[in-house]
């Protein structure tokens, strides 16, 4: 059974899906398009951010290395509160599981200047079903990655089969478009426990929601959230560290 591993246990944090390209083109050593993901998290160090790394909806080949970018971004958002998630798709089990175990590998092979810290699988069932097949391909990203201590958090985007919680130390019970989204959907028990439970919300508000904020953080104690005003997770909103501040002051 995984019991949540946060970077720290009493302390909300943000779930950062950085699905953005970093560098300009011909510059690779430049890295603008994560300015305000490198802000937020300077600018808070005591709060604790979740950071999603997606070079290609995946690591890209198999065995292989990031692209230079990458290579010379990924080092830059290492700190002590921060964790990196290599994203992995099990399409809702449709992939087969040698290609999601390929991916998880690739990550582990990754040099240890811009290595992760675990996986975030998305797109997954959260059906009863499969709890087995998830539970597999989470001891495996736990075996692999970080010496054999990854981070594994799950994204069925709802709540899953409760028996989801005991294989990963965070999951996403909620993803979807802000307006659609009522804090009276947060569900906590023991079996389902808010320290790990993530919340993301996009097509949000141009400003800080603070009210949903407080409730979220300082009410229901969620392990982390995010809140954009995008559409997708391929920009990175300029109030970013507005949010993580609001954040920090509710948790």
């Amino acid at each position: 059974m995984y019991l949540a591993r946060a970077l720290s246990v009493a302390t909300s944090g943000i779930l950062l899906p950085l699905y953005v390209f970093p560098a300009i083109s011909g510059d690779s050593g430049a890295c603008p398009a994560w300015t305000n993901a490198f802000n937020a998290i300077s600018n808070n160090p005591s709060l604790p951010f979740y950071v999603i790394v997606n070079p290609d909806s995946g690591p890209g080949a198999a065995g292989s290395q990031p692209d230079t970018s990458y290579q010379d971004c990924v080092p830059l958002l290492k700190a002590a509160n921060v964790k990196l998630l290599g994203y992995v798709d099990t399409a809702r089990t449709n992939r087969v599981s040698s290609a999601i175990e390929a991916d998880v590998s690739t990550y582990a092979g990754w040099e240890s200047t811009y290595s992760m810290d675990g996986i975030f699988f998305d797109d997954v069932s959260g059906l009863e079903g499969d709890l087995s097949m998830y539970e597999t391909w989470s001891n495996f990203a736990k075996d692999s990655i970080n010496g054999g201590d990854g981070f594994v958090t799950l994204n069925p985007g709802d709540y899953p089969t409760s028996g989801y919680f005991s294989i990963a130390d965070f999951i996403v019970v909620v993803e979807t478009f802000y307006d659609d989204f009522s804090t009276d959907d947060i569900v906590i028990s023991s079996t389902e426990p808010a320290s790990q439970q993530i919340v993301i919300l996009h097509d949000g508000p141009s400003s800080v929601p603070t009210a949903v904020v407080a409730e979220l953080v300082g009410t229901d104690h969620l392990a982390a959230i995010y809140i954009t005003s995008s559409p997708d997770y391929t920009s990175i909103d300029s109030d970013l560290s507005t949010l993580a501040a609001t954040v920090a002051f509710d948790g």
